[in-house]
């Protein structure tokens, strides 16, 4: 019984470690995993998390964005987290990065279209005007060197402000 190493992205999960070709089935797109015999288990658990961390909220609200306007900024969190909620005011498209020059980076890339390289995108989704709010399932697990987790949104309709609402459990302080 080997450990196989994934990447989750949208429908898609390429396995890694095993076999490269072979893709299986999956939910929306937001970390790493390790699969065993497909029960996924999380690399990226921390003290914090196995000591019952409480799940707790941070909010970003951004200014008055045209449609298709971005916004570039950081949301306070702790420097570890597993997304498991987002919500937002407004359709939107929000991004997660790990660090600020990961988000220059990936700043041109659209929609739908897998990132590359060393890419740092911890979170990519899309809310609309009848989806505003979704758990993630799986949960999308981040990290940051400081608490400001660099993020970019996308305002998907008429003029005005995106009121963005990740819901996280800490899993480092």
């Amino acid at each position: 019984m080997a450990l196989v190493d994934v990447n989750v992205f949208h429908d898609h999960v390429s396995q890694i470690a095993d076999d490269p070709q072979k893709d299986v089935s999956s939910g929306e797109w937001n970390h790493h995993h390790r699969v065993d015999e497909g029960a996924i288990t999380y690399a990226m658990l921390s003290a914090a998390a196995q000591a019952g961390a409480v799940r707790t909220t941070a909010q970003y609200t951004s200014a008055t964005l045209a449609n298709l306007a971005v916004e570039t900024g950081t949301i306070t969190m702790t420097k570890g987290y597993r997304l498991s909620y987002i919500q937002t005011s407004r359709a939107a498209r929000v991004r997660v990065y790990v660090t600020s020059s990961q988000r220059t980076s990936d700043a041109t890339r659209t929609t739908g279209v897998f990132p590359s390289g060393n890419h740092g995108v911890v979170l990519d989704f899309v809310t609309t005007g009848s989806m505003l709010e979704a758990d993630l399932c799986p949960p999308a697990d981040g990290y940051c060197a400081s608490s400001s987790i660099p993020i970019s949104i996308t305002n998907l309709g008429t003029s005005g402000t995106v009121v963005l609402t990740l819901t996280y459990t800490p899993t480092e302080v």
